[in-house]
């Protein structure tokens, strides 16, 4: 492995990825998912615009860093990704994605992985809803999103957080799948579980 490789040779070494049987597999599952994406029926969605820092809880806001997005990856396939670019001189880096509805006050947490170099945060997975900065909360170093599957099942993929009353012109759905928080003290005591 060489640890010093350039932004070009590493985008080099993921194209030379994507044509072997594996990364085929993964170009086919990042367009399948991004073909989902466009065909929904709704422009208001959770972004990244719709953070207002001020309403993340003390402890998150703290540790949580707008990233830009490299892009060089495929879409949807961050923990892939991720793990392909650790081997390639880039740490390894799990934690949760932030966004909220255009109102602010519907937080989502979804597990989100991207890369380290010298304390520089890297995404370099395409975003599904063209983003180009992400807000990054890291959770503990030894994890990964594998174990995390593993240990939790995906009862904590995504945690919703909600500050106020959301004004967004769309009726939410409240999927029973996704964990709904409380309160600050539950979502504390998730994150630093």
């Amino acid at each position: 492995m060489n640890t010093h490789m350039t932004l070009q040779q590493i985008t080099d070494e993921y194209k030379n990825y994507l044509r072997t049987p594996d990364g085929r597999k993964d170009i086919t599952t990042a367009v399948r998912i991004a073909k989902e994406w466009t065909g929904r029926d709704t422009d208001v969605s959770s972004s990244t615009n719709g953070v207002q820092i001020n309403k993340l809880p003390k402890f998150i806001k703290e540790k949580t860093q707008k990233v830009p997005i490299t892009g060089i990856a495929v879409n949807n396939l961050c923990h892939t990704n991720a793990k392909f670019f650790s081997k390639h001189g880039y740490k390894y880096r799990f934690g949760y994605n932030i966004t909220a509805c255009p109102c602010g006050c519907r937080m989502s947490f979804e597990i989100h992985s991207l890369n380290e170099k010298d304390g520089i945060l890297y995404d370099f997975t395409k975003d599904f809803n063209k983003e180009t900065e992400k807000w990054f909360y890291p959770l503990a170093d030894n994890w990964d999103a594998w174990k995390w599957i593993y240990f939790y099942g995906r009862s904590r993929d995504f945690l919703m957080y909600k500050k106020g009353r959301c004004t967004c012109p769309v009726i939410w759905n409240d999927d029973p799948q996704i964990l709904q928080i409380k309160d600050i003290q539950e979502l504390q005591e998730i994150v630093e579980e």
